[in-house]
């Protein structure tokens, strides 16, 4: 359905750890051709229904697929809003055999990052507002990031860090 692009929030034992993703992406068209030529042959030979993701490194010598994940992935969260009825919809109307009559429609990219707190918190009413959460958030930390923020994401999880270590 569309390219998105992860980033890592290294640590101790775990220095390619996931820490969010933005999308969509578009990497080159020969690029995108060959990802989407393999990734129809691969969803055959295996039987995949309903939404999949493959991840991939991009390097000099084209894509490198690193692992296959048989379910709707994180990336869920950049696209679902593009659908009326949600993607998830689409991936129970695949699974049940009915593809899409359209293809996911173009919008503004998205973007989240995750900060995983140490303690517990509560945000002040300001970075609700900006991250869109409700005042009990505690723990692991998903934000979801309105689409004028996108550009901003490494400075915003900077200061997210910075606020909650203060506290």
């Amino acid at each position: 359905l569309a390219f998105s692009e992860q980033f890592a929030d290294p640590a101790p034992g775990a220095p390619h750890r996931f820490g969010g993703m933005i999308g969509p992406v578009e990497p080159p068209a020969a690029v995108a051709a060959e990802l989407r030529r393999g990734i129809d042959r691969l969803a055959g030979a295996l039987g995949l229904t309903g939404l999949n993701g493959i991840d991939f490194l991009l390097g000099a010598d084209g894509p490198l697929a690193l692992e296959l994940n048989p379910r709707p992935t994180a990336a869920l969260d950049l696209y679902d809003g593009a659908v009326p009825r949600g993607l998830f919809d689409w991936h129970v109307q695949a699974c049940r055999g009915t593809l899409p009559e359209t293809p996911l429609p173009g919008g503004a990219v998205r973007g989240f990052a995750i900060h995983r707190a140490t303690r517990a918190f509560v945000m002040s009413a300001a970075l609700r507002l900006l991250y869109q959460l409700n005042e009990n958030t505690t723990g692991v930390l998903q934000l979801h990031l309105k689409p004028r923020y996108v550009d901003a994401l490494p400075s915003i999880a900077s200061r997210l860090r910075k606020t909650l270590e203060d506290k």
